[in-house]
């Protein structure tokens, strides 16, 4: 089942959450978003009700399980994944991708600090895990490209898994990807979906970041620096 679901009109969109998140874990994202948008970065606000000031409400569904919903506002503008597809030079690209870095920090610093119980959760994503998780899916690699993962493993635990209890760790977002950056028609970039945030290492965002972008350079393309 998706984690959950989304309902937008204009100017707000609603987030229908998955019946299994946990009225702890949904607190954690609001907090989050909430943090982040305090630092300064390009995020959906929380919509609160004017009477109580609550932020969330439960939805009952026909089949009596209950979610737990929020209002946010609504971030407009084209996914990264096609606005870097679009691009019209490397020197274009370079600046997009600069200014996602900003955009990306500013959530990552703005999300320092905080503390919640939530966020000691466990999801393939964490980078934390993913060691235990290549071992256990590797099985579902195709055997000509198992050779590839096989070395990304032995590199790994020769060079990285040594030294990685000296990196700090903090509640992160987790998945700024392609899919979740969204870039205004000005050229801001606006962070979407805290939906896979938990405790990891602090420098994950910056990581996972990278690597989608990673997809959006062509072959052979020189490094271009703003």
């Amino acid at each position: 089942m998706p984690r959950f679901a989304w309902l937008i009109c204009s100017s707000t969109s609603r987030q229908v959450h998955n019946p299994n998140d946990s009225p702890d874990f949904v607190e954690l994202q609001s907090l989050a978003l909430e943090r982040a948008v305090a630092w300064g970065a390009s995020c959906q606000r929380l919509l609160r009700t004017t009477g109580s000031n609550e932020a969330v409400e439960t939805l009952t569904l026909a089949s009596g399980r209950a979610c737990l919903c929020r209002a946010l506002s609504f971030l407009p503008g084209r996914m990264l994944a096609e606005a870097a597809a679009a691009a019209a030079s490397e020197q274009e690209r370079a600046a997009l991708f600069a200014e996602v870095g900003s955009s990306v920090g500013r959530v990552s610093a703005g999300l320092q600090g905080l503390d919640h119980p939530a966020g000691d959760c466990e999801f393939p994503s964490d980078l934390c895990a993913c060691e235990d998780v290549i071992t256990l899916r590797r099985g579902d690699v195709v055997a000509e490209r198992r050779p590839i993962l096989e070395g990304f493993l032995e590199r790994y635990r020769a060079r990285l898994k040594p030294v990685l209890g000296r990196l700090r760790r903090s509640i992160a977002h987790n998945d700024p990807n392609d899919h979740n950056l969204v870039v205004a028609s000005s050229g801001s970039v606006g962070v979407l979906d805290f939906g896979d945030i938990l405790r990891t290492y602090t420098v994950a965002d910056a990581a996972i970041c990278m690597a989608y972008l990673l997809f959006h350079i062509s072959p052979g393309a020189q490094p271009q620096r703003q």
